[in-house]
């Protein structure tokens, strides 16, 4: 189990004690583990402050929970586990969901004068990095400049027989690379070499990577380049970059190129943006347009020649060679055979 994931269980584990106290785990029941939910999203925080947990978070400690009153089962500790039936919350809270634009990226790049966060954030944007785990990983013998591939280490993964995955170059990403690897120190190992250079260096190696802390740097330009941050700072740059590659590869690829399942993506990183609105408005079928204007064109000589018979006038109207017996059933257009050749 990866030190990150010892945390979160830690956490549920903290949540049960709080809660339950000294009540013995065969005791619990379905009710209970029900009271317990809505604990966590009412006062949940418990010594961090006064205040509950968000839906996410909420079923996050549920799944723990859930998972330690599955194992005492399996050890006949108790019949039956009471969290089994639980509804959960959603995963996703869509609410927090951003989709950053390429024109907010290099806007905000005009002022990051450090060529190693400038290629950071272009990995994280263009390539959907995990930051930190993934860029901080990259050493420089992952770069295959004449293919234009990138191996990216996942630690996320790696207990999963994933240790790493290829990525292409994207046009928007290799002159930042090229960038930082023209002003390379001789004999550098990772790509982010002086990004490394930190205290908290330590403690991500051993697993803790959120240690790192970016989230400020990036808040600072963001002040700087005058543009309103968005919620979730860096998942939202992964999301963007997903919702971008599938738009343009099949699913398949995008999964293999980001690291995680089309389902996975369609929960968590996927988002429907402005462009997708503007694109419904636009008809890609030339022969729907003209058919469209024929219609309206119809249309809009119906309704004149109806004006001009209510006002009484008897003379032919205006548009020579229709009149009002020759239009009969059947409307302006041609009437279309029903017989077969």
């Amino acid at each position: 189990m990866k030190p990150s994931t010892r945390l979160v269980v830690r956490h549920a584990v903290r949540n049960l004690r709080d809660y339950f106290r000294d009540c013995r785990i065969n005791v619990v029941t379905a009710g209970d583990a029900e009271d317990f939910q809505r604990w966590l999203a009412t006062d949940g925080r418990g010594r961090h402050g006064r205040g509950g947990l968000a839906p996410a978070t909420v079923g996050k400690r549920l799944q723990r929970a859930s998972a330690i009153f599955r194992d005492a089962q399996r050890r006949k500790l108790i019949d039956e586990n009471p969290f089994a039936g639980l509804k959960l919350p959603p995963a996703t809270n869509r609410e927090r969901q951003r989709y950053v634009p390429a024109e907010t990226i290099e806007a905000l790049l005009d002022v990051i004068p450090d060529p190693e966060f400038r290629l950071l954030l272009v990995m994280a944007r263009y390539l959907g990095l995990r930051v930190p785990s993934e860029p901080f990983s990259l050493t420089w013998d992952c770069v295959d400049w004449e293919r234009g591939r990138l191996r990216v280490p996942s630690p996320k993964t790696a207990t999963h027989a994933k240790p790493f995955r290829v990525v292409p170059i994207l046009p928007r990403v290799r002159p930042h690379l090229e960038a930082v690897y023209d002003a390379a120190e001789e004999g550098s190992k990772f790509i982010l070499h002086r990004l490394r250079q930190r205290d908290s260096m330590r403690a991500a190696e051993r697993g803790f990577w959120g240690s790192l802390n970016l989230r400020k740097r990036l808040m600072d330009y963001l002040a700087k380049a005058g543009i309103p941050p968005w919620p979730k700072l860096y998942h939202n740059l992964r999301g963007s970059a997903a919702t971008d590659l599938a738009q343009r590869f099949p699913a398949h690829v995008c999964s293999e190129w980001l690291g995680h399942t089309a389902a996975i993506a369609e929960a968590h990183y996927l988002m429907t943006t402005e462009a997708h609105f503007q694109a419904a408005l636009v008809d890609p079928d030339p022969s729907t347009q003209r058919t469209t204007r024929k219609t309206t064109r119809a249309v809009r000589a119906g309704s004149d020649f109806e004006a001009h018979r209510e006002q009484g006038h008897q003379k032919t109207p205006c548009f020579q060679g229709v009149s009002e017996n020759q239009v009969g059933m059947t409307g302006f257009e041609p009437a279309t055979s029903t017989s077969r050749t």
